[in-house]
């Protein structure tokens, strides 16, 4: 999620009709192939990994940054990425989430030169 302009999912559900896991790890798992993808951030933003507990009561950039916007005036000093996702997960509770709802945030930079 960019600080500005639109988000882009790196993912997709692996839900079926019924919004059920489908995929999943372990013993009995199908051997269904590994689908990867690779991102580099173009300018400073957060890259967010979430369940759809938090994406069904938040699903767009705009509605986010909204979230966070309003918990942050005034920002209180040492606040960070576990706040943000605090934040994030606590709104999603309020509007009535009872799935499972999990975000974790990372913070990026600008990107180096080189890199």
């Amino acid at each position: 999620m960019p600080d500005e302009g639109t988000c882009l999912a790196l993912t997709e559900d692996d839900s079926g009709q019924h919004e059920a896991l489908t995929p999943w790890l372990g013993a009995d798992a199908d051997d269904s192939p590994a689908r990867t993808r690779s991102y580099r951030p173009q300018g400073p933003g957060r890259l967010l990994l979430c369940t759809d507990g938090l994406t069904r009561h938040l699903s767009d950039a705009d509605a986010l940054r909204a979230v966070l916007t309003s918990v942050r005036r005034p920002t209180p000093p040492g606040r960070g990425p576990l706040d943000d996702a605090r934040a994030l997960i606590g709104y999603a509770l309020g509007a009535g989430g009872q799935d499972n709802i999990t975000a974790l945030l990372i913070h990026t930079d600008r990107p180096r030169r080189g890199y």
